[in-house]
């Protein structure tokens, strides 16, 4: 059974969703089944960057899956749904880019820059 998990690296405590917890799930979608994550972001707050990230072990190394700068929406291979440039909050499906049952463990990770 694979297993997953997500952490939070975050030079400012709090800026991603209060400090509150992401949370991973496994979701099934037509290239397979996959770990997702929602993440809020607002399109506001153009001094961050959010890096979501994947690996297969907690030591990395890490790969990042999807990107949002300084506002922007999120872009890469990760991405799901949810983001735009248009004003208010946002809910952000993110995925790993690897099938999880092709990988004895995955990892999750959101990394956010100020």
């Amino acid at each position: 059974m694979p297993q997953f998990s997500v952490w939070r690296s975050s030079r400012k405590e709090g800026s991603l969703a209060n400090g509150a917890p992401f949370t991973v799930t496994r979701f099934l979608y037509a290239e397979g089944t996959r770990l997702r994550v929602f993440i809020p972001r607002d399109p506001a707050h153009t001094d961050v960057t959010i890096e979501a990230q994947a690996a297969g072990s907690p030591a990395g190394p890490w790969t990042t899956i999807a990107t949002s700068a300084l506002g922007a929406p999120f872009s890469g291979p990760g991405y799901v749904t949810g983001d735009s440039a248009s004003p208010g909050m946002k809910s952000v499906e993110l995925r790993d880019i690897v099938e999880a049952t092709s990988a004895p463990a995955r990892f999750l990770r959101v990394r956010v820059t100020h």
